[in-house]
Parts: structure tokens; sequence; C-alpha cells
């Protein structure tokens, strides 16, 4: 696709048509790589229904805006695509303004720019000393050679004295300089960092502000997508897409970081009990959404001053996507009361009085603990593709390359791990932190039967991420790589065949575990024979049904064994280690 191809204008009749079918779509995260996900969405849109959408951060927004224009065209109104096309079209523009700091920490931001520019090299210091104290220390040279001048001095003293003059003023002026506009700036910032909620960005628009916030937007966005009307009161819900009984639901699902607890949490379902501050929730969201929190939500009487989190149904999808961007410093943690209920078990081991706490979580991006959640509506055997978008570094020069998005359609593409090259601190440190939080998704998504429905986008250094003021013409780039990836997945997404794998993937793994169980299970058949009579936890279970698990398993083993054998480690099958395993579900 050419760089200056033209975007395609879509009409309400692409996505009306009859026989559509459905699939499942996950999107990466990556900030300001999100403007790549738009006409991705619309592209597979024109083919299926969405029936299951998912992300984190910047694809937790693409998966948020996909899933209220289908919920509008559930609702007859195909147009909805059409309106997020209007919306996500005029984002270049908007794009650099989105992302606006707390007005009491506007020097911080400017002071953190301009730490930034300094680290260009002794140029860029030279140049911001000779900015802010060149021309008072050039009056102070003068004066100091009319002074010397004044007092008889020869021409060499003359000179003497106004240079030295100079480089004094230049070093006092660059040192006030840099305390006042920059250390001070930032100190305060991290002195204040837990009531400004650890970041910069609150996300609402800001007092001053020429545009709106990223908050605001993506709300009126939300909402003019799915009803057609961004002023519309009620926003967007989980239970509006979950829809009325014989409608069929679309699940939209996205992940965001518990800090406070150090772990992930796929919302709509918190899965813990917590409240929050409507007064600091104020600072968040835009009034119609906290109208419709302060009137579905209970007064938690555990923790005066605080509402219930919402139920999963009464949830608008705004708090949830506001939950999932939050973008470490860029942006402020959305902060939660959480009944702590181990801490009380842990005084009471320790022999301490035990007593109920409540205390302060703060949630932050769901890309610090999966930023590419492609096991969200993963079921073993799958009935629907699930379309997974992955945008990742170029990491080579971009004029070497022809295109930027590869979907890999043979069995042996895309098996392994790039290597990235580290040559600095700055990318030491940022590869220190994705291996500590992508290694699962990035070996999943190398997996067969989960490759080929992997589609990389692959961006430069000075495309998406922390790019906050990207030109207009480079989102639009960027645009133009998704939407060649949805056209990929169109032309040459071969579900027959992924199924294929996943079978055989899934037969390897379940082979390999039930072989494990019948070599250990008759002697712990045997135990267990003893020990079911005199259990001391889940006694809820009764007797009979527990000797019928022993049973079950008998008849399983007993089947697996007794069938055909096939060689699972023969070199036929997929040589990448697998493994099923009970892992906890968040």
């Amino acid at each position: 696709m050419s760089d200056q191809a033209e975007l395609p204008r879509y009409t309400p009749e692409q996505f009306a048509a009859d026989g559509l079918t459905e699939c499942d779509m996950i999107m990466k995260g990556g900030i300001t790589s999100g403007v790549v996900y738009p006409y991705a969405v619309l592209e597979i849109a024109t083919r299926h229904r969405l029936r299951s959408l998912g992300g984190t951060s910047a694809g937790a927004i693409a998966a948020a805006f996909a899933a209220a224009a289908e919920f509008a065209r559930r609702g007859g109104d195909p147009a909805g695509y059409v309106r997020l096309q209007e919306r996500c079209d005029a984002l270049p523009e908007l794009l650099p303004g989105l992302f606006q700091p707390d007005p009491v920490l506007a020097p911080a931001v400017d002071a953190a720019r301009e730490v930034a520019a300094l680290r260009r090299g002794a140029g860029a210091v030279a140049a911001y000393v000779w900015r802010h104290a060149g021309l008072a220390a050039l009056a102070c040279g003068a004066g100091a050679a009319l002074l010397a001048w004044w007092l008889g001095g020869e021409l060499a003293s003359v000179v003497l004295a106004a240079l030295l003059a100079l480089f004094a003023a230049l070093v006092g002026l660059a040192v006030r300089q840099v305390l006042t506009r920059l250390i001070r700036p930032l100190r305060r910032a991290v002195r204040d960092a837990e009531t400004h909620g650890f970041g910069f960005c609150p996300g609402p628009t800001q007092p001053g502000s020429a545009g709106p916030g990223l908050t605001d937007w993506l709300h009126a966005s939300l909402q003019y997508i799915a009803f057609g009307d961004e002023a519309r009161g009620a926003p967007l819900t989980f239970g509006d897409l979950a829809g009325k009984e014989g409608q069929t639901p679309i699940e939209l699902r996205m992940v965001t970081t518990n800090l406070s607890m150090r772990r992930p949490h796929t919302l709509p379902r918190l899965g813990v009990t917590a409240g929050f501050e409507p007064e600091r929730w104020a600072r968040l969201f835009p009034a119609a959404v906290m109208d419709h929190l302060t009137a579905t939500c209970a007064p938690w009487k555990v923790q005066p001053g605080t509402l219930l989190f919402p139920a999963e149904s009464a949830l608008p999808v705004i708090v949830a996507v506001r939950m999932s961007l939050s973008f470490p410093v860029l942006f402020t943690t959305v902060e939660l009361h959480v009944d702590d209920h181990e801490l009380p078990k842990v005084l009471k081991s320790l022999g301490a009085p035990p007593s109920r706490q409540v205390r302060k979580a703060h949630f932050s991006d769901g890309g610090l603990s999966s930023n590419f959640p492609v096991h969200l509506f993963d079921a073993p055997l799958p009935s629907r593709p699930t379309f997974a978008f992955s945008r990742d570094a170029l990491d080579w020069d971009p004029a070497g390359v022809r295109r930027r998005v590869a979907l890999p359609d043979s069995a042996a593409q895309g098996t392994g791990g790039r290597i990235k090259r580290i040559e600095d601190l700055a990318t030491f440190g940022w590869q220190v932190l994705d291996s500590a939080k992508d290694w699962q998704d990035q070996l999943t998504s190398q997996l067969a039967g989960q490759r080929e429905r992997v589609v990389h986008i692959y961006l430069d250094t000075d495309e998406g991420g922390l790019n906050l003021s990207m030109p207009p013409e480079r989102s639009r780039q960027l645009m133009r790589y998704g939407l060649e990836a949805g056209q990929a997945f169109n032309a040459s997404f071969d579900f027959d065949e992924h199924r294929w794998r996943r079978l055989v993937v899934f037969y390897k793994a379940m082979g390999q575990k039930l072989d494990a169980l019948a070599s250990g299970w008759p002697e712990f058949a045997q135990w267990y024979a003893g020990y079911r009579q005199q259990v001391r936890s889940f006694k809820a279970i009764p007797a009979g049904e527990r000797a019928d698990m022993a049973v079950n398993l008998d008849a399983l083993l007993a089947a697996w064994t007794a069938g055909p054998r096939v060689r699972t480690e023969a070199r036929s099958f997929p040589r990448t280690p697998v493994r099923e395993r009970i892992n906890p579900d968040y």
C-alpha cells in the first residue's frame, strides 16, 4: 500500500450485509499507536459481526469504539461504523491536544520537556543557557567593560573584565534558571505525587485548553458512535452491550493493573469489594458519567464517603477504558478503596489482634501486566476466529522495507522471538520492563495455532508510542497500516486451517497431561480412597460426589490409555513445547 494512498470512505450499506460471520478481536496497547486500529476494525466489520472485543490501554480504546459501533449495528443502525470513522478521522489533528496536564503540574511538564531536550547533547545545553541567560549575561559583560574603562583600565583589562563578567553571569543565571524552571517544579511534582494520583494528566479537559481532554473526547465519541448523540445523558454501559433477552451479546473486556495488589483485573468484573470517592472520581470523569454513578452505586457503609464500585451491567464503558489506559506518570491512576481480606488473616497468624482493613489501591495501565491479552476469549477448540493486532518495533531502517504489515500464513512463520539491539541505558531499561510484563503474551503468540491469527504492524521510533505530538499526516499513515492489517485478515485468513492447527496443539498438550495423569493416578487413587471420607476442607462436596470424582477419572484415563496411540512427540507435531496447566482467572 502506498504511503500516500487515500483512506477509503465507508457507507452504512457496507456494514448492513446479511450472512456476516462472527469474529473476536484483540488489540495490543501502545498509547498513540492506537491510531492504527480504527481502519482495521472498519475493514473487519465489513465481513464480520464483532462478537467479543478486548484490549489494553490504547487497544482498550479501540475495542470500546468497535463495541459501540457493533452495538449500534445490532440495534439496526449500521451507520455507527461510519460515525466511528468520522470520529477517528478527526483524531490526527486532535491527538497532540488530548494529553492535558493538571494546571498545577504544568510547570513540571514543561520542565520535563526541557530536561528531555537537554539530553540531545552539549549543543542543546549551550542553546538552553544562551536562550535563558544570554542577553542578561551580555548586559553584565557590557556593564563590567564600561566600569573597567571608566576606572581607566587598558583595553586588555576591559576585555578581561567583560569576559569574566559574561562568564560569571552565564553560570549564575543558568544555575538560577535550572533551579527555578527545572528542579523546583519537578521536586514539587515528586513531593505531591500521591495527591495528584502519580500522574500529570487526569484525563478531562483542563482550564485554559483549546480543545477537549482525552477522557471527555472518548466519552463523547462513545456516545456518538453508539447512539448518534454525543450529548446523550446516560453513558454506554456493559449492560447495554450485553443486550436484552434474545439479542446476541457483545462481550467487551479490558485489562487494568492493580498496582497496590500487584495483579491484573479484567473489567467489567473487578473481583474484589471496593468503593470510590465521588469527589476524587469527579476529577477523572465527565459530569454525566458521575451522575450515572451516583444514581446507580450504593453507599459503602464500611468506608464512609465512598460508593461501591458499579455492578458489571451498570459499569460505564468509559470508566473501564480510563482504568485500562492509565499509562504510568503520563496519566493519573484511578483510585479505589479495597477491602483487604488478607491482612487480618496475616495478623492473626502472627499473633496480632486482627482488624478489618480498607486500603486505597491505585489502578494503572493494563499493559503493565498484560499488554496483549490474546487469551481473553480463547476456547481450546474455537468456533469463530479471533483476530489479534500487535504493533511492534520495526528496529530497522524504514527505507529498507517495502511494507509494515505482516500476517503469518504458513505454519513455519512467526515461530521465534526477535532479538532487540540494546545499545544504551534507556533501551536497557525499557527491555527490562517489557520482558517482565510481556513474556507470557510474547511466547503465547508464537505458538502454532496462535501465530497465524496475529497480524504484526511494525512502527518506527517516531511513530506511535510516546510520540504525543505526531504530525497529522504521520497519524494518518499509521491508520493506513491498520487498514492494510484488516485487509490482510479479510483476504488470507484461513479459519479451517487455523482450527486444524489449534486441534493439533490442543491434542498434543492434553495428551501429555493425560499421560502424566495415567502414570500417577493408580497410587494417587489408592490414597484418595482412604482420605476422601476425612477431608477437612470443601466439606460441602457430598461424600457421593467425592467418590464419583474418582470414578470419572478412572473412566477418562481408561478410555485414553485404551485408545489408539498417536505419537505426539514425533517431529510431525509442532516442536514448540506446550503445557496445559491451571491458571488463575483474572
